[in-house]
């Protein structure tokens, strides 16, 4: 039996080297006759099978140590070749590889050691299996350590499941490997020689690390693809509504939710005492079943239900003949249990205190929900426990912040700022803070909200696990301010959530409250930039950047593009400098999110949400793992091959609105050492765009990309895929060189369900450049009118000394029917050649229409126009300048100097 256990594990660990020898092979060769696919997991177990069989066979069916020959031969030659070629096929994981195996080495050498020292006889079996024993302990605490590690260096940017989930993994990973390679030194020692552990681990462990991410990089080289018509389609969920009471009665009704605050709200729309007869009894059913005194355990944001539970109560508590005395007080006592279970400190109280930086007390702070379910708890026990109220009265004004300190929700999502602006709506009505309802945070909480809304109503959805229909909250705030914009949008948002294409929060506040003599008023807000506060609700920051607004009007076909700029807050998401969205009817570049619970988890943390949705599938740069991290992934496949620790938040280094385009310009700094450079603009008029121009440069070399999710039937020709959905097509171009990067482009859909049909891509797009220092982007989206056609292609944008400016500088040019245009933008100082124009502006927009030039430039000093000989007419901003005060012709073109540095500048020449 010894011998046959023995014999066991030895083979074992002649499998797993040969394991690392089949991913060598592979990643020099290919896979043995396509048969099995080259990642690297399946690469390891055939590798295994084929080495564990082989070396077993042989040590039964040879006399001597054939078969420990060929092990130790077999393990010794991985570990050499791997070793040789390590710092040619890794340089990003090699150090990452290194620490592992020292790691690995040293908590192996120093179990086996002190076993040695206490056993005194290693040879006996029992001795042996205390060995193992020792080594598995060691080797988990190895594992545990290595997560740890990962999970300092990785800065926080994953979910609390995901890092359990990877520092688990990698415990059982060292124990396992603790024991197999404990195992096969002990065999080789008993029966040929006996190998230094510390070595052994470290020439294995390296070995694979090495091979692994060897067999990665080959798949990542293979990353053209394409594709025939997917046949996606989306259904038509553009339309209006003009609502009245008597509509929002008939919506609030169809919800047939079973909640007293849907009741509540019939009654106040209807005046119909039946409805609040049935609020009345849903109350006192959940009364008598004790809800929400329980435990909350990681669900703190039941304190909102019972916060709405306490609402309905206070709107239909004083009704002649509703409630009799023994009602009012059975009710009255539920709501004092409830204040006592808001006050009860749980343990997911302790992990807000450790971010929030004190001790914990009960009431859940996120969007300030805490605050507002004492308010109108306080009010509805006041009669017959006035010290209760009295403690949660005290409790609110050394704690809520509202609209008394702030105008924003600190959690990234337009959701969670519905939730926020309920509960500052409760706090201002019920402690009572009456001046709050209208005050200037309260207003600028729902520009907000207005400002960054797509002109159609459609809803926003990121960040979170619903789509987020706030017509509830516009309707409160059309009420609150009398505002007859946000009686619009609310009526836009209204259509969407009635004829089912979103998901209609159990929110009633604000559509009770809906005021017919209001007239709607269409917005007039263009594009703009959002900043707001930071840190957390109970201590918000000073603002900072936070949203990019592009668009060209409040029609239902308006061009619109939203950008983000942060990635803050508790409840985060790694989006910074990504797009959410491009709207043209309907949207057409979207984030790709899921809809998924971990059964594994807590209920407050199994959805995919927040931190853990992968930066790929947002729209922006992605940097390549490195090292540590990269390491990690590798061995456990585990999440993806991209950073996932953004900076906290982009810098806007130009925004200017004019006219004829709006222009924004937003950088990420220090990000590993790289910069992220985004220019984004939408040019208004007939042949309207918008166009997106990226530059990534670091200080070394790694792998780096560009993602985008794009919705719709595509249709794909060379640098363009054209997308429809109904009646509204967009164009999605990139030209390029073929030097600047490789393009990956798949189909989207997977198992999981998207979160709802704004979040549903039909294609993922990568735009990639491996091993590289810097890289440059050009993104177009068009929409198509007419089946107008479009040419657009590259410029290849020189310096002055006649070389390749890429990717200091860029430009495209996009050709219409009459007309064309170049669109430039810079990345480093100097002045560049973009064909028939050379400047030193930073961005700019050249329209040429015949013998009529027209340019929208931004931080330019000067323009060249080159062969173009003497103008009859130049006017700067409708100032027309004469030759030789702001223009003189050289014998190879016009030079402008430009008075300002951001303007209009025509220039007409003689037909």
């Amino acid at each position: 039996m010894k011998k046959t256990v023995s014999i066991f594990l030895g083979s074992l660990i002649s499998g797993l080297s040969g394991a690392a020898l089949m991913a060598l092979i592979v990643f020099l060769v290919g896979t043995p006759f396509n048969i099995i696919p080259a990642h690297p997991i399946l690469v390891m177990l055939w590798g295994l099978f084929i080495s564990f069989g082989i070396s077993f066979c042989l040590e039964y069916l040879s006399k001597k140590n054939s078969g420990i020959l060929l092990k130790l031969v077999l393990a010794a030659f991985a570990g050499a070749i791997t070793g040789l070629i390590a710092n040619f096929l890794l340089t990003d994981g090699f150090a990452g590889g290194a620490i592992v195996g020292l790691l690995f080495g040293i908590f192996i050498a120093i179990g086996v050691h002190i076993v040695d020292k206490l056993t005194k006889d290693e040879r006996k079996f029992r001795y042996f299996v205390l060995r193992l024993f020792v080594a598995a302990v060691v080797g988990f605490l190895f594992g545990l350590t290595s997560g740890l590690i990962w999970a300092f260096i990785a800065g926080g940017a994953h979910a609390e499941g995901f890092v359990l989930l990877v520092i688990g993994s990698m415990s059982a990973l060292g124990m396992a490997w603790s024991i197999g390679i404990l195992s096969g030194t002990h065999v080789l020692s008993e029966h040929f020689l006996r190998p230094n552990c510390f070595v052994w681990g470290l020439l294995f462990v390296v070995s694979c690390i090495v091979l692994l991410k060897s067999v990665d990089l080959a798949n990542d080289k293979s990353c053209v693809y394409e594709l025939t018509d997917l046949g996606h389609h989306t259904k038509d969920v553009v339309g209006n509504k003009n609502y009245d009471r008597a509509d929002i009665f008939d919506f609030v009704k169809s919800t047939e939710t079973d909640n007293a605050s849907r009741d509540v709200a019939l009654y106040l729309l209807s005046d119909d005492l039946d409805y609040a007869v049935k609020a009345k009894n849903i109350l006192l059913k959940e009364c008598r079943q004790q809800m929400f005194t329980s435990p909350a355990n990681s669900v703190k944001s039941v304190q909102f239900d019972a916060a709405q539970r306490a609402w309905s109560y206070l709107q239909i508590r004083d009704l002649e003949g509703l409630f009799g005395e023994a009602e009012n007080k059975e009710l009255v006592t539920w709501f004092n249990d409830i204040v006592s279970r808001v006050f009860s400190v749980e343990w997911v109280d302790w992990l807000y205190a450790i971010a929030f930086g004190r001790k914990p007390v009960g009431p859940y702070e996120n969007q300030e929900i805490g605050v507002a379910a004492l308010s109108v708890l306080a009010e509805s026990v006041e009669r017959y426990y006035p010290e209760t109220a009295k403690i949660c009265r005290e409790y609110i004004d050394s704690h809520a912040v509202v609209w008394n300190g702030n105008f924003r929700n600190t959690d990234d999502s337009v959701s969670y700022h519905s939730w926020w602006i309920n509960s500052c709506y409760m706090v201002a009505k019920y402690r009572p803070r009456p001046e709050q309802l209208n005050n200037d945070n309260a207003r600028e909480g729902f520009e907000w909200l207005l400002k960054q809304w797509p002109p159609n109503g459609i809803a926003l959805g990121y960040n979170d696990f619903h789509t987020a229909n706030l017509a509830d909250t516009m309707a409160m705030g059309a009420s609150l301010f009398h505002d007859g914009r946000y009686k619009w949008l609310a009526n836009k948002m209204l259509y969407h959530a009635d004829a089912g294409h979103e998901e209609f929060p159990e929110f009633y506040f604000g559509l009770a409250l809906w005021d017919d003599s209001l007239q709607e008023q269409i917005p007039s807000t263009g594009s703009c930039c959002l900043s707001g506060p930071g840190r957390f609700p109970h201590n918000p920051g000073p603002n900072m950047p936070d949203k990019m607004v592009l668009r060209d009007g409040w029609s239902v076909d308006s061009l619109y593009a939203l950008l983000n700029l942060r990635y803050s807050g508790w409840h985060k998401y790694k989006a910074t400098n990504c797009v959410v969205t491009v709207i043209y009817g309907l949207p057409f570049v979207v984030e790709d999110l899921i809809s998924k619970r971990h059964w594994w988890l807590p209920a407050g943390r199994a959805l995919y949400r927040d931190k853990e949705i992968d930066r790929i599938r947002l729209n922006g740069l992605q940097l390549g793992l490195e090292g540590y991290e990269l390491m990690i992934h590798d061995l456990l496949d585990l999440g993806s091959r991209w950073l996932q620790d953004p900076p906290q938040y982009a810098q806007i280094a130009l925004f200017e609105t004019t006219p004829g385009i709006d222009v924004g310009k937003t950088e990420i700094s220090d990000w590993h050492r790289w910069k992220h450079s985004r220019v984004s603009a939408i040019v208004k008029g007939d042949n309207r765009y918008l166009v997106i121009i990226d530059n990534a440069k670091g200080q070394k070399k790694r792998n780096i990309g560009l993602s985008w999710h794009l919705k719709g039937n595509p249709i794909f020709e060379k640098d363009r895929i054209r997308l429809q959905q109904g009646e509204y097509k967009l164009d999605f171009a990139y030209p390029h060189s073929e030097s600047w990067y490789q393009t990956k482009i798949t189909d989207s859909f997977e198992s999981d369900p998207p979160i709802s049909y704004i979040n549903a891509p039909n294609i993922d797009v990568q735009m990639l450049s491996v091993d590289a220092s810097q890289a440059g982007f050009i993104t177009f989206l068009l929409p198509v009118i007419n089946d107008n056609n479009m040419k657009i292609s590259n410029i290849d944008v020189r310096d002055l000394n006649g070389q390749s400016a890429y990717p200091e500088a860029m430009g495209a040019k996009i050709e219409f029917l009459s007309s064309y245009e170049i669109f430039g933008a810079k990345f480093e100082t100097g002045t560049y050649n973009y064909e028939i124009a050379e400047t030193d502006a930073e961005v700019f927009r050249l329209n040429m229409r015949g013998q009529h030039a027209e340019v929208n430039y931004f931080n330019a000093s000067k323009i060249k126009f080159r062969q173009l000989g003497k103008p009859i007419h130049l006017i700067v901003d409708d100032v027309e300048l004469t030759e030789g005060t702001g223009w003189n012709i050289q014998d190879d073109g016009l030079i402008v100097i430009l008075p300002q540095k951001n303007g209009r500048l025509e220039v007409i020449w003689a037909k």
